[in-house]
């Protein structure tokens, strides 16, 4: 069985020879440079290959955040503004959201929002990911699923406008907020439509917000606002042949599961426990979800003793399926290299050498 059966059937409740064997987000590597590990081993990729993992989510997509920018970065894909100052001017930089005092884009009028999406097109290449054609060949080769990713509306709503306009803007010009809601169900029609003239996709993965300091996404805003608009869209992957689409935020335990689920949303993701979003009382509620990551990546911190009891906690998870054990947020600088060498060694031992149900 190759990595791609074992992430899409485990994450379909079905049965595999083990589960997918996976973490991501790496900020430590310099300080784990300093602890032994080679210098070269210094990027995601390469870590997976040093310690024997499977590809991993990050990895597996042809899209990412950057992707759904008002004008796409060239080159290569960075998550820092500065890096991406030279292709998106500061007035139309969709960093709004996370950049204190960074100016936001005005749309306040139909022509306004026409004016971004002329340069917000979904169909432009740039907005694979850098070196698209060559992750897509590895991904072949190594068997490995192959995903995109999509904001949500409500992140849209957010990166496009910033908190406090879009708080002003659901109270004096919510038609303005449908309007925006169209334009980005096109966005992402013209992006699926994209990457699947170049290859098949196995899975979808949906960003989405849940709240900022001046508005949050509520079960009402999501009906009277989101719910149709999810619905065509999960509606159009589902067009595309892909029978797994997971949600991805903190905060997922906010009363919005139920009716993104009715919409198609079949897993989430990353479970972040520090969010609330503990994947045990998440499968509780919602039977039917798939879950990936819910372990605690603060146990990875704290040393043996508390790698050793997160990874009894979620063992009920990995007995019931539909689950893939890994670390819910990107480790930290602070975090010993020897501690995480520990926990892939428990993780191995409890849950990948032996899936006999008897070991649970």
């Amino acid at each position: 069985m190759n990595q791609r059966d074992r992430l899409i059937q485990t994450l379909q409740f079905e049965g595999t020879d083990r589960l997918p064997y996976m973490d991501s987000g790496y900020t430590c590597l310099d300080a784990w440079h300093e602890q032994g590990l080679p210098p070269t081993v210094d990027t995601e990729e390469q870590v997976e290959k040093y310690f024997g993992l499977d590809r991993g989510f990050s990895l597996c997509l042809l899209t990412d955040h950057d992707s759904m920018a008002i004008t796409p970065p060239a080159g290569r894909h960075s998550p820092h503004l500065a890096a991406l100052m030279g292709e998106i001017p500061r007035e139309v930089t969709f960093f709004t959201a996370r950049s204190p005092g960074a100016n936001v884009v005005p749309l306040k009028t139909p022509v306004d929002l026409e004016a971004v999406a002329a340069k917000r097109r979904g169909n432009d290449q740039r907005r694979l990911v850098a070196e698209w054609a060559h992750r897509l060949e590895a991904l072949q080769r190594e068997e490995a699923a192959v995903g995109i990713y999509l904001w949500g509306f409500f992140t849209c709503q957010l990166e496009l406008l910033g908190s406090d306009a879009l708080a002003r803007t659901y109270l004096k010009n919510p038609a303005m907020i449908h309007r925006i809601n169209l334009h980005h169900l096109q966005f992402c029609r013209e992006l699926l439509e994209m990457v699947r003239a170049r290859t098949s996709i196995d899975f979808a993965v949906i960003g989405e917000t849940f709240g900022s300091a001046r508005v949050q996404l509520t079960p009402n805003l999501y009906k009277e606002f989101m719910k149709r608009y999810y619905t065509e869209l999960i509606s159009a992957i589902r067009g595309k042949n892909v029978e797994t689409i997971a949600l991805s935020g903190a905060g997922l335990a906010c009363g919005l599961l139920e009716p993104l689920r009715q919409a198609g949303i079949n897993a989430c993701l990353p479970c972040a426990v520090a969010a609330g979003d503990e994947p045990l009382a998440l499968r509780e509620k919602n039977p039917p979800l798939a879950l990936y990551g819910g372990i605690d990546y603060r146990a990875v911190l704290a040393g043996r003793d508390a790698i050793n009891a997160e990874l009894r906690r979620i063992r009920p998870l990995v007995k019931a399926g539909g689950y893939i054990p890994a670390l819910d947020n990107a480790l930290p600088p602070e975090t010993p290299l020897a501690n995480y060498e520990y926990y892939l060694a428990q993780k191995w031992a409890m849950f990948f050498e032996d899936q006999n149900p008897r070991r649970f």
